[in-house]
């Protein structure tokens, strides 16, 4: 899976807007080896605030005493080292979509595997006709499931 690969969202370039409630990623310039196969994604993420605060928290955040978010100074840190130039910033304005038919049972099986516990709490007794899903989880699981581990900069699902 790599950036190029994800069509069924509509992913706007990153600007500064101010949208909320938003699905992003971060892509690099080149592919990355991943334990299977390589991929242009380093981040997936979301936010119900502005994308540009969240923006700025992960690639300007300062390691404060105050400041107990680890994703952000772990992402800044890491942004600071390899540095934005050759990294871009996409988000599509939707946290929740629907799923249906024989997708359901794909995308089950693999949640299941790489997130069972986010099945037995959200999933399990709701397969039928449809089911919601979070953008992130559903992007997550599928890059794991298609390179058996989650994007480098993304510690957990």
């Amino acid at each position: 899976m790599d950036f190029n690969t994800i069509n069924r969202f509509a992913w706007i370039f990153y600007d500064g807007q101010r949208d909320s409630n938003v699905t992003y990623i971060f892509v690099a310039s080149t592919p990355i080896p991943r334990l299977a196969g390589a991929s242009d994604i380093l981040y997936i993420g979301k936010t119900e605030q502005p994308i540009s605060k969240r923006f700025k928290q992960e690639t300007s955040t300062k390691n404060s005493p105050k400041n107990t978010q680890q994703t952000n100074i772990r992402m800044t840190h890491i942004f600071s080292k390899i540095g934005l130039s050759g990294c871009k910033c996409f988000y599509v304005p939707v946290l929740y979509f629907k799923l249906y038919g024989r997708e359901i049972d794909e995308f089950i099986e693999k949640l299941k595997i790489w997130d069972k516990q986010f099945f037995l709490k959200h999933v399990k007794g709701q397969e039928g006709a449809t089911i919601t899903v979070p953008v992130e989880k559903y992007l997550l699981v599928n890059y794991a499931d298609e390179h058996l581990e989650v994007p480098p900069l993304n510690n957990r699902m």
